[in-house]
C-alpha cells in the first residue's frame, strides 16, 4: 500500500503508467479485506492533494494523528521528466478553500508543496487566527507562474525542523 500511496504513478497491469494523485485507491478495489486494512491505515491518506473541499476533509479524517504532506498541482508540469496535464485542475478558489482547511492542521504538516499564485496564498495563511506554528514542518516549496510578490507567510511562526525552502518564480 505504501507503494502506491507515495507514488503519483500507479502501474497498470498492462505495464503503463496512470497518472494522477489518488490513483493508489485503486488497491482497496482489491478485496473487502484490502479496503477495510487501507480505509484504517492513517499514513496512506497523509499525502493530500489541495483540491474539492469534501474530498480533502475526508483525507484529513482519515489521516488521524500522521504527519502531513500537502501539495497542490499545476495544470501544465513534468513529472519524472514526462510532461502531462492534470485532469485533477482545479479552479483556484477551490485550492485557496481547501488549504484554508488544510492549515487549520497546521501542527501536523510536514511537507508543503504549493503551485499558487502569491495572493491565494495570502489569503489563506492570514485566515488562520492567531497564526499557527508549524512544529513538524520540514519543508517548503512555493512555486507561482505569475511572478507574484511573495507574501509574508512564516515571519510569526515557529518552524523548528524546517531544513528545506525552495521558492520559485515570486
Amino acid at each position: 500500500f505504501r507503494f502506491f500511496s507515495e507514488d503519483p504513478f500507479t502501474y497498470t497491469r498492462f505495464g503503463g503508467l496512470l497518472p494522477g494523485p489518488y490513483t493508489w485507491i485503486l488497491v482497496t478495489h482489491v478485496s473487502h479485506t484490502w479496503r477495510r486494512v487501507a480505509l484504517q491505515t492513517s499514513h496512506l491518506w497523509r499525502i493530500i492533494y489541495l483540491g474539492r473541499h469534501d474530498r480533502v476533509s475526508h483525507f484529513l479524517q482519515r489521516s488521524g494523528k500522521a504527519l502531513l504532506e500537502v501539495r497542490s498541482w499545476t495544470s501544465r508540469r513534468t513529472l519524472r521528466g514526462w510532461p502531462f496535464n492534470d485532469p485533477y485542475e482545479l479552479p483556484d478558489s477551490v485550492s485557496a478553500d481547501s488549504l484554508d482547511l488544510v492549515l487549520r492542521e497546521s501542527q501536523r504538516i510536514q511537507r508543503l508543496t504549493l503551485h499558487l499564485p502569491g495572493q491565494i496564498l495570502f489569503r489563506a495563511f492570514n485566515a488562520v487566527n492567531p497564526p499557527s506554528d508549524f512544529p513538524a514542518l520540514e519543508s517548503v516549496v512555493l512555486n507561482s507562474q505569475s511572478n507574484d510578490t511573495l507574501p509574508d507567510l512564516f515571519s510569526s511562526c515557529g518552524l523548528p525542523l524546517l531544513t528545506h525552502i525552495d521558492i520559485q518564480g515570486y
